[in-house]
């Protein structure tokens, strides 16, 4: 849904989006970095509001920086928001509850860990690129 609606965004502002497959490979580097640098602009906001404790201003930026990182994914034809479910489940198989060393962050990727896999998104994103594709060609080879 987000990632439509972004999609859509970006159709009419004229940014180019994946449309070369389902992992788009040629983004040229001013592209890149006009992404890099949507990231770093957004980011820069977030500390900013952060510094002065702006409640509004935060939301703002979290928002656009949510909005810009869905946005690149559109750009390379990435399911960002199920890719973010499957960190997520990963992240739920780390073990909150085990002992950390002095000044460990986050969980600890004990016995039950299990790590995201993103290649396996991608790799149903392909087929069924290939199957859309295909059925296409065939159904122009039959006019």
């Amino acid at each position: 849904m987000f990632e439509d609606m972004i999609r859509d965004f970006q159709r009419r502002q004229g940014v180019q989006i994946g449309s070369q497959g389902p992992f788009r490979t040629l983004v040229g580097a001013d592209e890149k970095l006009l992404r890099l640098r949507l990231i770093a602009s957004e980011l820069g906001e977030l500390a900013d509001a952060m510094g002065i404790d702006d409640r509004v201003e935060i939301a703002d930026a979290l928002a656009d920086l949510l909005y810009v990182i869905i946005g690149t994914g559109v750009m390379y034809n990435i399911p960002v928001l199920e890719c973010l479910a499957e960190v997520h489940s990963s992240n739920m198989t780390k073990d909150a509850l085990a002992e950390r060393a002095p000044g460990q962050k986050g969980g600890i990727k004990g016995a039950s860990y299990r790590p995201p896999n993103l290649k396996k998104i991608l790799d149903r994103c392909q087929e069924l690129y290939d199957q859309r594709h295909a059925q296409s060609s065939a159904r122009a080879s039959q006019d």
